[in-house]
């Protein structure tokens, strides 16, 4: 069952509209672009702003109503603690989420930025070009590391806080503990058995 966030606002969920197309992309001239863009979820998260600062940045982002075809889920600091239904999904689908501090301009910006390619990404420090996925990834490999028994612990790099939470919930599913380490930009996940 697809559900939609209607406008991304206040959780509410309601079936999606027949209507609308289940992506658009927003490539800066707003028409496909040649490569796959990816595909964002807005869970709290302005739909319009993020349509808007992705044109700004010629960014090759896509809006999705669909959290099935997302690649990642873009939500808000408030939401992500209330651990809404739909976080929940899409944790368990194995989709990253990134978590914004608020619904504002400038931290969509920033995000959109970030999201526009590996270059800009690498380009910002030792760990924090990682990438959601990648440090997604990097928790998920972790975890079965140790329960293969390959590992008694498990340090992964430095990342920003809101991916660390994401990669502390990787290793609470997994029923593993976990704890940051270190101090920013430094500060990284441990994952060990309880």
């Amino acid at each position: 069952r697809e559900e939609r966030v209607d406008r991304g606002y206040r959780g509410r969920v309601r079936e999606p509209l027949a209507d609308r197309p289940e992506a658009f992309a927003l490539a800066g001239n707003g028409q496909r672009a040649d490569e796959p863009p990816t595909k964002v979820y807005p869970f709290g998260v302005s739909r319009e702003r993020l349509e808007q600062e992705a044109r700004h940045a010629n960014a090759d982002v896509a809006v999705t109503s669909s959290l099935e075809d997302a690649d990642l889920i873009l939500t808000t600091k408030s939401h992500f603690r209330q651990r809404a239904g739909l976080i929940q999904t899409a944790e368990e689908l194995g989709k990253p989420v990134f978590v914004l501090r608020r619904n504002t301009p400038d931290q969509i910006r920033t995000f959109v930025m970030r999201s526009a390619g590996d270059e800009a990404e690498e380009a910002s420090g030792p760990g924090a070009g990682a990438g959601v996925d990648r440090a997604t990834q990097e928790a998920q490999e972790g975890v079965t590391r140790i329960l293969k028994g390959e590992a008694d612990h498990v340090e992964l790099n430095p990342q920003s806080s809101f991916i660390r939470r994401v990669q502390h919930r990787i290793a609470e599913q997994a029923n593993l503990r976990s704890r940051s380490i270190g101090r920013d930009p430094q500060r990284r996940v441990t994952i060990h058995r309880g």
